[in-house]
């Protein structure tokens, strides 16, 4: 049964202590950019450049999360602090920032993320049967703010020193660690995985940016789209529930869980779950309980047993309620669950919709504290898709850097004039950017609700049709 608190400590307690990890300042910026680029044509072979291990011949056998673990090890508390104080100085203190990048330099570890990296499979292992509720994930918080602080420190030293392709090089380390986070299945390990990602963008933002960077147009197609990262998420959250204990089915109807006092047990550890989170802990679910709520338990409970009004009078009120709330609470999961596999705008659009009716529910069944735990969906989303819009924002003013190439470095003067690489649409829209070009700068946009884009784009003067070397 403690399986199930996995789901609601997560959604509880550590949710919101990586959503403002992932708030970042530099995930608050990368919306925002001015460009300044030199016209380049994507490169010859196509694929020169990935942000993945793809190319034939580039993956390992063997479980990354072992070499990933040892990679944290490596780490340290001390390099840890010289990292952060390179993230301090990056933009305040060059000199500074440049010494200590280059003091941070770590072969082996550096070797570990590389091997990590080209490996196929990753299964973190946590021990959710033995453990339950009791479970940790210890590896998130060096893994988001070590690591990748680690890589992004050294992406943008070496961008810096016009080490274009020892940087792609960093920041693919980078994306495969996210992509390889983002397969634990759990909502928080996918939102860790998205600041993981935040910090490999701003390091290609600051990439392109630089007037010997090769065209990053197919390397950056090539990157999972982060709604996978989503779609694991809820897959594995709705997974939990299932394996609630190894002796049973999973209980809701088939074999419910009929013990009285798994179900007190159950509920005092939700509540100790809530309370140890810095949540106010939810109210006794069974003392709470209106006559109203205990009665409907109590005719469900003889419906789905076939048993008489009299009968089911006889049975523990707890067990009853316990049935109820876990109904509730399947109903609740498979309500967001099933938003799965629709695209972004619609995603947004029932998301906004799920809200208003978990909202109602939570207000008409207070005293459930599983349909209390249910998550509020279009914010979740929202950050998955504006993960997804920048990935394709970059895309676009890689296709413009083409354009230009082709076109004596100038910018066109609607997207649709793009014929060298394909402009991706807005993910979160479904359409295209909007755009427009006004004295040689042109603007790609999204003027989303508390989510706005904005992209200014330039040619530097000088340009150059030839291919990447």
């Amino acid at each position: 049964m403690k399986s199930l608190i996995v789901t609601i400590a997560a959604l509880c307690s550590i949710v919101p202590k990586v959503c403002l990890a992932a708030e970042s300042t530099v995930a608050n910026r990368l919306d925002k950019q001015s460009f300044e680029l030199s016209p380049t044509a994507t490169p010859l072979p196509a694929l020169k450049y990935q942000f993945t291990f793809d190319a034939p011949g580039d993956r390992l056998p063997g479980n990354a999360a072992i070499l990933y673990l040892d990679s944290v090890l490596l780490l340290g508390p001390k390099t840890r602090e010289n990292v952060q104080q390179a993230v301090d100085a990056r933009g305040a203190d060059k000199e500074a920032f440049a010494k200590l990048a280059d003091s941070l330099e770590r072969p082996a570890l550096f070797n570990e993320l590389e091997i990590a990296g080209r490996r196929s499979e990753c299964d973190w292992e946590p021990p959710y049967r033995e453990m339950g509720a009791e479970t940790l994930l210890p590896h998130l918080e060096p893994l988001v703010k070590g690591i990748s602080r680690l890589l992004w420190v050294r992406a943008q030293r070496q961008v810096d020193q016009g080490q274009a392709q020892e940087a792609i090089k960093t920041i693919r380390l980078g994306y495969e660690m996210s992509d390889k986070i983002g397969r634990e299945g759990l909502l928080v390990s996918g939102l860790v995985a998205l600041a993981v990602d935040e910090f490999m963008d701003d390091a290609v933002v600051q990439l392109i940016s630089r007037p010997e960077s090769p065209n990053l147009y197919w390397a950056l197609t090539g990157l999972p789209p982060r709604c996978s990262i989503f779609n694991q998420s809820l897959c594995g959250e709705r997974r939990w529930p299932l394996t609630a204990m190894p002796d049973r089915a999973p209980f809701p109807v088939s074999q419910p869980l009929s013990v009285a006092e798994q179900w007190r047990a159950l509920f005092a550890d939700v509540k100790r779950l809530t309370a140890d989170g810095g949540q106010d802990a939810f109210p006794d679910p069974i003392k709470s309980a209106s006559s109203e709520t205990l009665k409907a338990a109590r005719s469900e409970y003889a419906a789905i047993h076939k048993l008489s009004a009299a009968q089911a009078t006889d049975v523990d009120e707890v067990v009853a309620l316990g049935e109820h709330y876990s109904r509730q609470y399947y109903v609740a999961y498979d309500e967001w669950h099933k938003l799965l596999r629709l695209s972004y705008p619609a995603q947004l659009i029932k998301a906004k919709e799920f809200d208003v009716w978990s909202r109602k529910m939570k207000e008409d069944h207070p005293s459930n504290p599983l349909l209390q735990a249910s998550p509020e969906m279009e914010k979740l989303v929202m950050k998955f898709a504006v993960a997804d819009r920048r990935l394709a924002a970059l895309r676009t003013v890689e296709a413009l850097r083409s354009y230009a190439a082709a076109n004596g470095g100038k910018l066109p003067e609607r997207l649709d004039e793009v014929i060298e690489t394909p402009v991706p649409a807005n993910p979160m829209t479904g359409q295209a950017f909007h755009y427009t070009l006004a004295d040689g700068v042109a603007t790609i946009s999204d003027a989303a609700a508390n989510a706005p884009l904005e992209y200014t784009i330039k040619m530097r003067g000088e340009h150059s049709s030839k291919r990447a070397p």
